[in-house]
């Protein structure tokens, strides 16, 4: 069964230095270290140098404060090293919490507290953070492993959609709202083993709502489809095409049509999103365009 699994790191970054170097100083061998212009997951050629301090990504925790006191403890007595560090090499710090929340309702929900020591740590090496909360539902897997489910399969047809999967940071305007820009969060992931995509978003800002589309296929005219619902009680059902770098989906209504473009770039690690509307069944007007960050 699926369970929620959470995880803290703390990572220093800087335009150009050797993170051997900073293994040395600290005297502690960090999870991940990598160097600017090196090969990247994601990326042919990496813009920064990296040092990263991670806890356990595949452990269950529902005490967040804990992981983050695991990363603090081993740092705290190395407060004036990383700042020496930080000075000579123009480094940021950061600590990254990355929360995962069971939305089945049998199970329990994370808790984030920091302590004194925490807090002092964060001060004194002027680190920043962020709480990154993504969610799943054990409960699907449960009722599939009890059915059976032979129908959980990959469909073959959207294939093609795998680019997208993964999990992405958003910022972008809206021409309703002048000055504003929107920041959230969207994922995309298989649905019933690969029958399905299934796409989820959320903006902060309440000028535009939280919303989960779940794309499919018609096998017999080879057509794509979205069905779309949103926090507003909002449905429709979209149709769909793609290639290689573009997903366009779309639907004409005598009362408000609306058109859409994710385009592809930085080898998948960017996507670019822009959208157009039109209220009177001939005009088009600008849309939400939003730009998509791949985090992992």
């Amino acid at each position: 069964m699926e369970t929620a699994k959470s995880y803290v790191y703390f990572s220093l970054t800087g335009d150009d230095f050797d993170p051997d170097y900073i293994t040395q100083i600290i005297g502690i061998n960090p999870t991940e270290a990598s160097k600017k212009g090196n090969k990247g997951k994601y990326k042919p050629a990496l813009e920064y140098s990296c040092w990263k301090l991670s806890t356990n990504q595949k452990q269950e925790n529902i005490l967040i404060e804990n992981l983050v006191e695991e990363i603090v403890n081993k740092l705290y007595d190395k407060i004036e090293i990383i700042n020496e560090l930080k000075t000579k090499f123009q480094l940021s710090s950061h600590l990254e919490i990355v929360i995962e929340i069971d939305t089945n309702p049998v199970q329990s929900t994370p808790a984030l507290g920091h302590d004194l020591r925490t807090i002092e740590f964060l001060y004194r090496t002027k680190t920043t953070t962020d709480v990154d909360i993504y969610r799943i539902d054990s409960s699907t897997n449960e009722l599939k492993k009890k059915t059976g489910h032979e129908a959980a399969i990959s469909n073959p047809l959207l294939e093609p959609l795998k680019k997208l999967i993964g999990e992405w940071k958003t910022a972008g305007t809206h021409p309703y709202v002048p000055g504003t820009v929107f920041h959230g969060r969207a994922s995309f992931e298989w649905a019933e083993g690969g029958a399905f995509l299934i796409m989820r978003s959320e903006i902060d800002e309440k000028e535009i709502p939280s919303g989960t589309a779940i794309f499919g296929s018609d096998d017999s005219t080879g057509k794509f489809y979205a069905l779309y619902f949103d926090e507003r009680k909002v449905s429709r059902k979209y149709e769909v095409a793609f290639d290689d770098n573009a997903v366009k989906w779309w639907r004409n209504a005598p009362d408000f049509s609306q058109r859409y473009t994710w385009t592809l770039t930085d080898d998948g690690n960017t996507l670019i999103g822009k959208g157009e509307m039109c209220k009177d069944g001939k005009t088009w007007e600008k849309d939400l365009e939003l730009t998509y960050s791949r985090l992992k």
